[in-house]
């Protein structure tokens, strides 16, 4: 749902006897931390602070960075395979000074 229209649908099931500034107080309290810690400080009727709303949020879904986390199972399994072949040519080098 668009931010506008949660703001539309707020103020149809408040009616007339809802003051706008409560409303405001409600709506922003519906929103994302990083859209609400813009809009808090503005002045501006409630209808554009929808409408600014609404610009953030496309503004910042559109650039969001995803973060991928390494599959620990497979990084454990790699240190388990390194460590054997470490083991493996420790014991191939005292093989060796005892064949000498």
């Amino acid at each position: 749902m668009k931010l506008i229209q949660l703001l539309c649908k707020m103020k149809l099931l408040g009616g007339a006897n809802v003051m706008e500034k409560v409303l405001q107080t409600l709506w922003l309290d519906k929103l994302q931390e990083g859209i609400k810690t813009i809009l808090i400080v503005s002045k501006e009727k409630l209808d554009n602070l929808s409408t600014k709303a609404n610009k953030i949020y496309k503004m910042k879904s559109s650039t969001e960075v995803y973060t991928i986390g390494a599959d620990n199972s497979v990084l454990s399994t790699l240190l388990d395979k390194i460590s054997n072949l470490e083991k493996q040519e420790s014991g191939l080098k005292v093989h060796r000074e005892f064949s000498k």
